[in-house]
Order: C-alpha cells, then sequence, then structure tokens
C-alpha cells in the first residue's frame, strides 16, 4: 500500500504535514504527528452533542 490517500486531501493541516514529512519522517503518519504536538488524532462526539 501506498503513502499517499487515495483522494487527494486539500486540508491545510493535511498538507502542512505532509510537507513537513519531508524533512522528519517522524511526521508522517496523522497518529505519531499528534503524538508529536500534543493533540487527539481524531475526535468523536458524545453521542448526546446533536
Amino acid at each position: 500500500m501506498g503513502r499517499n490517500p487515495i483522494k487527494e486531501n486539500q486540508n491545510p493541516y493535511f498538507r502542512a504535514r505532509k510537507q513537513a514529512a519531508e524533512w522528519d519522517a517522524r511526521l508522517e503518519s496523522r497518529e505519531r504527528a499528534s503524538e508529536l504536538i500534543g493533540i487527539a488524532a481524531y475526535s468523536e462526539l458524545p453521542e448526546n452533542a446533536m
């Protein structure tokens, strides 16, 4: 499986991370990048939020 997504992602955060990954391989995955900067890789709304 390749390293690029199937669909081209236009999200500015995704593009910035992929550009930064050219210099730091630890930023190639969303999960690893989130660990490095201290944020959640994914977020979910609680069931009663809507």
